[in-house]
C-alpha cells in the first residue's frame, strides 16, 4: 500500500476538467423517441478554456463530443488538458483516447493510452482504464491490467488492481507490484524493490 499524492492528484485535476467541459445542453433540441444510442449533439475539434481576467487556468482539447441526454452521458473522444499555474507554466497535464462522464451521478470512465502528470506534485499515473465513483471519491483499474505511478524524480511502482482512495489519499495494489524508489534529490535507487516491502525488511511500503 502506497500513501501519497503523486498518484492521485493529477488525477483529480483531470476528472475536475473534464466536469468542468460538460456543456449544459438543452433539453428538446432533437425529438424524444430518440433512441439512447444516438448523440443528441455532437461537435468536432473541441476547445474548452477556463480563466480570470489576467490568466488562463486551464484549457482541455478534444477531438469529438457527444451528448446523450437519455442516457445522461458525455462521451469525449481524444482528450488533452493542460493545467497552467500563476506565472503560465504548465502544472499539469494528461492525455486519455476516450472519457465517459454521467451527467447525473459525475462518475467517469477513462480509456485507452492514459498518461496524467501534476508537475506541481511531482508525480503521475499511466494505465488503460479508469473509473471514478464521485461519492465515493474512489478511484479505480481493471483487476487485469497493469497500472504505473511514479514521480519525477524517478520512483516507480506498478501492480494489477489499482485503487486509490481520494479521501486519505491511500493507493494500493491488489498483486503483482513491483519497483523502485528513488531518494528525492539523490537519483539512486535505495535498492528495495515494491514486492518486498511488506515489512519483514524493515520498510512498510509506504511513500510519502
Amino acid at each position: 500500500m502506497l500513501n501519497g499524492k503523486s498518484g492521485l492528484f493529477p488525477c483529480l485535476v483531470f476528472f475536475m476538467c473534464v466536469a468542468g467541459c460538460s456543456i449544459d445542453y438543452r433539453e428538446g433540441q432533437i425529438a424524444e423517441e430518440l433512441e439512447d444510442q444516438l448523440p443528441n449533439i455532437r461537435m468536432v475539434n473541441l476547445r474548452h478554456r477556463v480563466a480570470t481576467k489576467d490568466r488562463l487556468i486551464m484549457e482541455m482539447r478534444v477531438r469529438r463530443s457527444e451528448s446523450y441526454e437519455a442516457a445522461k452521458k458525455i462521451v469525449l473522444f481524444g482528450v488533452d488538458f493542460h493545467e497552467y499555474g500563476q506565472s503560465g507554466e504548465v502544472t499539469a497535464e494528461g492525455k486519455a483516447d476516450m472519457v465517459v462522464y454521467h451527467t447525473d451521478t459525475k462518475n467517469a470512465e477513462i480509456e485507452g493510452n492514459i498518461d496524467i502528470v501534476s508537475h506541481k506534485e511531482e508525480g503521475g499515473i499511466r494505465t488503460q482504464h479508469l473509473y471514478w465513483n464521485d461519492e465515493r471519491r474512489f478511484l479505480s483499474a481493471s483487476p487485469d491490467e497493469v497500472t504505473e505511478i511514479f514521480d519525477e524524480d524517478g520512483s516507480l511502482f506498478s501492480g494489477r488492481g489499482f485503487e486509490a482512495d481520494i479521501k486519505r489519499l491511500i493507493i494500493s495494489f491488489l498483486e503483482g507490484v513491483d519497483g523502485n524508489f528513488v531518494t528525492a534529490g539523490e537519483g539512486e535507487e535505495t535498492g528495495e524493490e515494491a514486492g518486498t516491502t511488506d515489512g519483514t525488511d524493515g520498510t512498510d511500503g509506504t511513500e510519502e
